[in-house]
């Protein structure tokens, strides 16, 4: 039997404008990331924060760093939002 269960992530990159702005993106995975996974993606991230990338871009980098457990940029995983 297959597991096609996905893991997701919020990724947020901060003071993407150098007024402390924020962009987000949602990553997912085929496996729950560990402790050591999610060091090494975090790493990844900051290696790909060193490039002159838009955030989704950088994202992709990363997850090209990584290379594990078939990482994508995915859409934000719930139906809704509010705000008030």
């Amino acid at each position: 039997m297959q597991n096609d269960a996905r893991f997701f992530y919020r990724v947020t990159e901060t003071n993407v404008d150098g007024f402390g702005g924020e962009a987000t993106e949602f990553v997912s995975f085929n496996k729950e990331l560990d402790d050591k996974d999610y060091d090494e993606f975090q790493t990844a991230l900051n290696r790909a924060k060193d490039k002159d990338l838009d955030t989704s871009d950088m994202i992709e980098l990363a997850l090209g760093f990584f290379g594990k457990y078939d990482g994508e940029i995915c859409v934000a995983p719930y139906v809704g939002a509010f705000e008030f």
